[in-house]
């Protein structure tokens, strides 16, 4: 029989409990959810963040994450190439719906020196067709999608300012505009346009991207990128660099028709 010391048994019963502490960090969120949390610097307990995903409709992903040691602190939220900002608040809680762009979707946040991610398994995710547009600051960009013939300001005209929601799209009536991130602190922005693979009817969804100019941002270069899918069906990043007018343009908007593809819709 082996004989420790007190010393011994409390160091023994110390990290114990931290083992404990530690497995209990990852769960699972619902049975069509699969989380798998990867924990940076979790040595004190009160600070071990969380990271919970859930499905929603429509293919999108509900990010629920607890950092209690980063209170109103800028979060790096990344899923595949796509990319945005957020903030946690007093008590370092943070939450977001993105949409998944595949069918598997691994989410990832960062602070810098917190890091947790998780994956989470989306099948409708292929039922869609994304179109991305991302960018760093706080140039007031738009994607504006007219669906199927629809004039300017019809029904069928998707941006933010009638935006629609997901339930539309698994109706398979059209799409909707998801818009994430915040541009404090030269965070990234992001807007995704979401339309069903399989419509009920054919022709073309106009894509275009608007903006304003300000006295913000004329003159100035604006970086991003803009995400559609490649001739694989997977979601491709392809760099973006805009150059707004002059600040004589104040007031003008800028439309842009050629940075985005059209969508091309067939009946199946």
């Amino acid at each position: 029989m082996r004989l420790f010391s007190d010393t011994a048994r409390k160091r023994i019963l110390s990290l114990s409990l931290m083992t404990l502490a530690v497995s209990a960090m990852s769960y699972l969120t619902q049975p069509s959810a699969h989380a798998q949390n990867t924990l940076i610097n979790p040595d004190a307990r009160h600070c071990a963040p969380q990271l919970r995903l859930s499905a929603q409709p429509g293919a999108m992903i509900q990010l629920d994450a607890v950092m209690p040691c980063q209170t109103n602190a800028r979060v790096e939220v990344t899923h595949g190439p796509m990319r945005f900002s957020a903030l946690t608040d007093g008590q370092g809680r943070v939450s977001a719906i993105l949409p998944a762009l595949t069918d598997t979707a691994e989410v990832r946040l960062s602070t810098g020196t917190t890091v947790l991610s998780g994956r989470i398994t989306a099948p409708d995710a292929s039922r869609f067709t994304r179109v991305a547009l991302q960018w760093q600051g706080d140039a007031p960009l738009q994607i504006h999608a007219l669906e199927l013939a629809s004039a300017y300001g019809g029904a069928g005209h998707i941006w933010l300012g009638d935006s629609k929601a997901p339930l539309r799209a698994v109706r398979d009536k059209g799409g909707f505009l998801t818009e994430l991130g915040t541009p404090q602190g030269s965070g990234w922005q992001a807007q995704v346009y979401s339309f069903p693979a399989d419509p009920t009817g054919s022709g073309v969804v106009r894509l275009s991207v608007e903006t304003e100019v300000t006295a913000h941002t004329c003159g100035r270069e604006i970086r991003g990128e803009t995400i559609q899918a490649d001739f694989a069906g997977q979601p491709r990043a392809m760099p973006m660099m805009l150059r707004l007018p002059g600040c004589q343009a104040v007031g003008e908007t800028l439309v842009l028709k050629n940075l985005l593809r059209d969508l091309k819709l067939a009946l199946k």
